[in-house]
Protein backbone atom coordinates (compact mmCIF):
# COMPACT_ATOMS: atom_id res chain seq x y z
CA UNK A 1 0.00 0.00 0.00
CA UNK A 2 0.98 3.73 0.06
CA UNK A 3 2.13 3.99 3.98
CA UNK A 4 4.14 0.57 3.39
CA UNK A 5 6.03 1.95 -0.11
CA UNK A 6 6.36 5.60 1.72
CA UNK A 7 7.51 4.16 5.25
CA UNK A 8 10.03 2.09 2.67
CA UNK A 9 11.17 4.85 1.59
CA UNK A 10 11.59 7.01 4.58
CA UNK A 11 13.54 4.01 6.43
CA UNK A 12 15.90 4.28 3.40
CA UNK A 13 15.90 8.04 3.70
CA UNK A 14 17.18 7.52 7.47
CA UNK A 15 19.92 5.19 6.64
CA UNK A 16 21.25 6.88 3.69
CA UNK A 17 20.38 10.69 3.97
CA UNK A 18 19.13 10.77 0.61
CA UNK A 19 15.74 12.11 0.37
CA UNK A 20 14.85 12.12 -2.99
CA UNK A 21 15.76 9.14 -4.77
CA UNK A 22 13.46 6.41 -2.36
CA UNK A 23 10.63 9.38 -2.50
CA UNK A 24 10.77 9.07 -6.35
CA UNK A 25 11.64 4.89 -6.50
CA UNK A 26 8.53 4.73 -4.31
CA UNK A 27 6.02 6.99 -6.65
CA UNK A 28 7.21 4.81 -9.29
CA UNK A 29 6.48 2.06 -8.06
CA UNK A 30 2.74 3.56 -6.89
CA UNK A 31 2.59 4.60 -10.24
CA UNK A 32 2.80 1.51 -11.63
CA UNK A 33 1.07 -0.53 -9.26
CA UNK A 34 -2.25 2.13 -9.79
CA UNK A 35 -1.52 1.58 -13.60
CA UNK A 36 -1.84 -2.24 -13.73
CA UNK A 37 -4.62 -2.29 -11.40
CA UNK A 38 -6.63 0.28 -14.06
CA UNK A 39 -5.50 -1.37 -17.29
CA UNK A 40 -6.96 -4.69 -15.60
CA UNK A 41 -10.18 -3.17 -14.33
CA UNK A 42 -10.71 -1.72 -18.05
CA UNK A 43 -9.95 -5.02 -19.71
CA UNK A 44 -12.24 -6.93 -17.19
CA UNK A 45 -14.75 -4.24 -17.32
CA UNK A 46 -14.65 -4.98 -21.53
CA UNK A 47 -14.65 -8.15 -21.40
CA UNK A 48 -17.53 -8.70 -18.95
CA UNK A 49 -19.64 -6.10 -21.07
CA UNK A 50 -18.87 -7.65 -24.40
CA UNK A 51 -22.41 -8.65 -24.74
CA UNK A 52 -23.21 -4.96 -24.30
CA UNK A 53 -21.33 -3.81 -27.30
CA UNK A 54 -22.05 -7.12 -29.62
CA UNK A 55 -25.92 -5.87 -29.61
CA UNK A 56 -25.62 -2.37 -30.14
CA UNK A 57 -23.53 -3.64 -33.19
CA UNK A 58 -26.20 -5.94 -33.83
CA UNK A 59 -28.78 -2.97 -33.51
CA UNK A 60 -26.67 -0.47 -35.85
CA UNK A 61 -26.28 -2.86 -38.64
CA UNK A 62 -29.96 -3.84 -38.26
CA UNK A 63 -30.61 -0.31 -38.42
CA UNK A 64 -28.50 0.45 -41.17
CA UNK A 65 -30.28 -2.76 -43.66
CA UNK A 66 -33.54 -1.24 -42.75
CA UNK A 67 -32.96 2.24 -43.71
CA UNK A 68 -30.91 0.76 -47.46
CA UNK A 69 -27.72 3.04 -46.46
CA UNK A 70 -24.98 2.38 -48.34
CA UNK A 71 -21.31 1.68 -46.77
CA UNK A 72 -20.12 5.18 -47.81
CA UNK A 73 -23.30 6.74 -45.81
CA UNK A 74 -21.97 5.47 -42.95
CA UNK A 75 -21.23 7.62 -39.55
CA UNK A 76 -17.44 7.58 -38.94
CA UNK A 77 -16.12 5.76 -42.49
CA UNK A 78 -17.62 2.74 -40.93
CA UNK A 79 -18.46 -0.76 -43.01
CA UNK A 80 -21.12 -2.80 -43.37
CA UNK A 81 -19.41 -5.86 -43.54
CA UNK A 82 -23.23 -7.99 -45.35
CA UNK A 83 -22.21 -4.71 -47.91
CA UNK A 84 -18.77 -6.29 -49.32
Amino acid sequence: TVVDLTGAANQVFYDTYDPFTPLLTAAVFYWLLINAIRIGLARLDAWLNAHLAADEKRDQMTQIHAEGLTPAALPGGQVCAAAE
